[in-house]
């Protein structure tokens, strides 16, 4: 294992903000993992963490001629500080790719993680919700005509979203990824701030069985659980496959399903209270029969709101 300083800025009051990264393998730039862009991403951290950990174990199995680059967390002020973007000046690091040297502070952070990334063959971007709820597992991509999607159902999540970028995520390290070619793929899931146990083994398990297809690592040295998936496919959905419900009134949101959860058209998934008397003011019912993709988890909810996202 290889560490090396992929940006450094000074600082005249504490320690130096650092960037580091961790380079496993040796030759053609195979897979470059990205996570903890945002403060409130703190599982793609987590996933990194341990993805660092085992392959600093095993890296003698890499593939002859293959090179992973682990960044753990882009954003490490964010973390430290509980802000999820930019403290200083609110901006979105995933939203200044490719980044400018010269230009504002989020805007060199990125040109550096792009220079470190950009001639790589498969990228992956661990990333969570910005919303306030929880999403299932799933792999994330933007269609650009490259084939991502290949690569996207190699992790064998359950589902791969398949999105059209709208002017805004142009400045994602994803889309721009793609723009150089590279195979770009962001895995999605759990809730901003919060880590779930369960999905970061899932998504641990994932990444290790798309290096796995990749060919950049062998099956004997990952655990079972992580090996190719022949009995499942993931499911493919475009943005108009997904059902979104959203809330007409305010009140105590009261959910009765999860992420994941299979669902039937007509079915109460969850009550709008009143906060005051505690009577239900609205039942939340599915239009479709499907499965739960997104699950709303805050106490309270308000007008017009995305209580849940079903497909």
């Amino acid at each position: 294992m290889k560490t090396e300083v992929i940006y450094r800025l000074a600082s005249m009051s504490r320690e130096d903000y650092q960037i580091h990264g961790y380079r496993f393998g040796s030759g053609k730039p195979r897979v470059a993992i990205v996570a903890g862009m945002r403060g409130s991403e703190a599982q793609g951290l987590y996933v990194a963490a341990k993805l660092v950990q085992y392959l600093k174990q095993n890296e003698q199995a890499i593939a002859s001629g293959s090179e992973i680059l682990v960044i753990p967390s882009v954003n490490p002020y964010s973390l430290n500080t509980v802000h999820r973007l930019w403290p200083l000046d609110h901006t979105d690091i995933n939203r200044m790719f490719p980044g400018y040297s010269k230009g504002e502070t989020t805007q060199r952070i990125a040109a550096a993680v792009m220079e470190a990334v950009q001639d790589y063959e498969l990228g992956v971007n661990l990333t969570s919700t910005p919303h306030p709820g929880k999403h299932v597992v799933h792999a994330r991509i933007h269609r650009l005509g490259t084939d991502s999607v290949e690569a996207a159902v190699a992790f064998g999540l359950p589902f791969v979203h398949e999105h059209e970028a709208n002017p805004q995520e142009t400045g994602s390290l994803n889309y721009n990824w793609q723009i150089w070619n590279t195979r770009a793929v962001s895995l999605a899931g759990g809730r901003g701030f919060e880590i779930d146990e369960d999905q970061v083994l899932e998504l641990f398990h994932g990444v290790l069985r798309f290096l796995v297809v990749q060919g950049v690592l062998p099956k004997n040295v990952v655990p079972v659980e992580a090996l190719p998936l022949q009995h499942r496919h993931s499911r493919v959905v475009q943005d108009t496959d997904i059902c979104v419900v959203t809330t007409p009134r305010a009140g105590i949101f009261s959910t009765r399903c999860r992420p994941g959860d299979s669902v039937q058209a007509g079915e109460v998934l969850a009550e709008i209270l009143d906060p005051h008397v505690g009577e239900v003011r609205y039942e939340i019912r599915s239009p479709i029969t499907g499965t739960a993709f997104y699950v709303y988890r805050a106490p309270l909810v308000y007008e017009k709101m995305i209580a849940l996202m079903i497909v």
